[in-house]
């Protein structure tokens, strides 16, 4: 039998170890103290993302967010007809649509210089006196209805009468809640590998550092429901390859993968790591037979959700059909040509996306960030993973585990590439090159640089790297939601008074509540610098020498 995981059962907190019987009262009391102001960081950070996102989702526009408008349309397409149609059969709803503010087109400037700013999708509807559909097919269209499914039910529990642009922060709320625990989740998987408390902090703080996540939780989409069910995933796969096989951990991975199968593609990439990480485990706690049955477990909860792909082999020959534009009238480009031009656009395009698109029409418009920030910074988290991946071990990371922790990401990588090169050869264009697709690999990401680079540093020095993620996500997020405010709401070279005015006209809520949303923010900024601050003093007053 193969010697079991250090992390195998451990409950304990990460860096602080159970001294058995002979610990003092006045000991275990102090761990359990340190224990409680970790947890409260973890919280205070957990509601500093929720309040960014909360901003995010008054900030951007409505329906200047990727594909808004074709989630919205599914889900009340969903809602009235109960169907979902094929690949390329789902059209757009024409009242849907016509939701649109006046100025959107092009990605003007909203102004204050608007009229009816809230009509109702019910008012629109009666307006549209023709056909319902507006002929233009839906890109969203050909995922599973599950994320879909999501929005209609919570469209319908909201009265007909409630102005378009609020149906759609409604539902943006939706997505924030879908998202609101990701700095909880990746505390989770860093406490289970057995990072110390700041490494724990920094985990959790991670998702602060990338605006265009924020900006993505705060808007209608289904990746949300995939970042959600990924992240969720890779958490329980750290528990099965650390020697966890108790069942609830496999009725939930179970579960989060029917979720995610049930959303997007990219959640066949989550089959793998489940399967390898129960084998892993299984190997490593000497129980391989208990790892065959919770797969066996899995596979069936997974199967409710998982025939929508079996399907599409019978129905459209592969897996998942892709392509919405037509193919060049001259024929495919020629591969050796084009090629040095595509491998450009995925180095400065990718990135971009990854860290701050910021719904910014890149190509008419110059990026938000320049291209060597954004490609630096990508640059930076693959090098610093790789070096981990050479590492024997990062606290309770071990080399094993930082490869099936870096498997997500670098198939998402892979199969995004690989989905985009035949459909740009056919159509000349750069389709699907967006950095929100990786997310469903961020979280094993996340892990592995920060561990990684904790356990390099000594444990004083560890707190740098919670202090440099918040204080580099917070002036990254900040100099963000300033950019967003002078392209969307007001001319780039207008004060940020008039693009707040705007803002104020077009916004779906009243003052007091952007003004709540606001302190909110500030208020948790203030409470995770606090806290951290606090945890890092007790963490590094319980590491000092005992003087006699």
């Amino acid at each position: 039998m193969s010697r079991p995981h250090p992390a195998a059962g451990a409950t304990e907190l990460p860096g602080h170890r159970d001294h058995g019987p002979t610990a003092s009262p006045t000991g275990d009391q102090e761990r359990v103290s340190r224990t409680g102001i970790l947890r409260r960081t973890i919280l205070a950070i957990t509601a500093l993302w929720v309040a960014v996102m909360l901003v995010w989702s008054v900030l951007l526009p409505t329906y200047r967010s990727p594909d808004e408008v074709g989630h919205v349309s599914n889900g009340y397409a969903l809602l009235e007809n109960g169907e979902w149609p094929g690949y390329q059969e789902l059209e757009l709803l024409t009242w849907v649509v016509q939701a649109r503010p006046p100025e959107h087109a092009g990605y003007q400037a909203l102004t204050t210089d608007t009229t009816d700013l809230a009509p109702s999708f019910a008012d629109l509807r009666e307006q549209n006196l023709g056909s319902p559909w507006s002929g233009e097919i839906s890109t969203t269209g050909q995922h599973p209805p599950g994320y879909h499914a999501l929005l209609a039910g919570a469209l319908a529990v909201l009265p007909a009468d409630v102005p378009a642009h609020v149906t759609v922060w409604w539902l943006r709320l939706g997505n924030v809640a879908l998202l609101a625990p990701l700095p909880l989740l990746l505390a989770l998987g860093a406490r289970r590998l057995r990072a110390p408390p700041a490494a724990v902090v920094a985990a959790a703080a991670c998702p602060l550092l990338i605006p265009q996540l924020g900006t993505l939780g705060a808007a209608v989409s289904n990746d949300n429901l995939m970042i959600l069910t990924a992240t969720a995933a890779t958490i329980l796969a750290v528990h099965a390859a650390t020697g966890d096989m108790r069942r609830r951990i496999a009725v939930g991975a179970g579960v989060v993968l029917a979720a995610a199968l049930f959303t997007k593609a990219f959640a066949l990439l989550l089959v793998p790591l489940i399967g390898l990480a129960y084998l892993l485990g299984g190997w490593r706690a000497g129980a391989l037979t208990q790892a065959f049955r919770r797969l066996g477990l899995i596979a069936a909860l997974a199967a409710t959700t998982g025939w929508w792909w079996v399907a599409n082999l019978f129905r459209y020959g592969t897996v998942q059909p892709a392509g919405h534009y037509p193919p060049r009238p001259e024929g495919p480009l020629d591969p050796l040509q084009t090629l040095p031009d595509f491998l450009l656009e995925i180095v400065i395009r990718v990135p971009g996306r990854f860290f701050s698109s910021l719904a910014i029409q890149i190509g008419q418009q110059p990026p938000p960030f320049p291209y060597w920030m954004t490609t630096g910074l990508f640059a930076l988290l693959l090098l610093l993973a790789v070096v981990v991946l050479v590492r024997t071990a990062s606290f309770g990371m071990r080399r094993a585990d930082t490869a099936l922790l870096l498997l997500p990401f670098a198939a998402s990588l892979a199969a995004m590439i690989s989905g985009v090169w035949p459909l740009h050869l056919q159509t000349g264009l750069m389709v699907g090159l967006q950095g929100r697709y990786l997310y469903t690999g961020l979280a094993g990401l996340v892990l592995v640089v920060v561990l990684g680079v904790a356990a390099t540093l000594p444990r004083r020095a560890r707190w740098a790297v919670p202090g440099v993620i918040l204080a580099g996500g917070g002036l990254y997020t900040l100099v963000s939601m300033r950019k967003v405010a002078g392209f969307h709401w007001a001319e780039r070279d207008s004060a940020l008074g008039d693009a707040m005015e705007a803002l104020r006209a077009w916004a779906p809520a009243p003052d007091a509540v952007l003004w709540l949303v606001a302190l909110a923010a500030a208020g948790a900024a203030v409470w995770v610098v606090a806290s951290t601050v606090t945890t890092a003093r007790r963490d590094l007053a319980a590491a000092a020498p005992v003087r006699a």
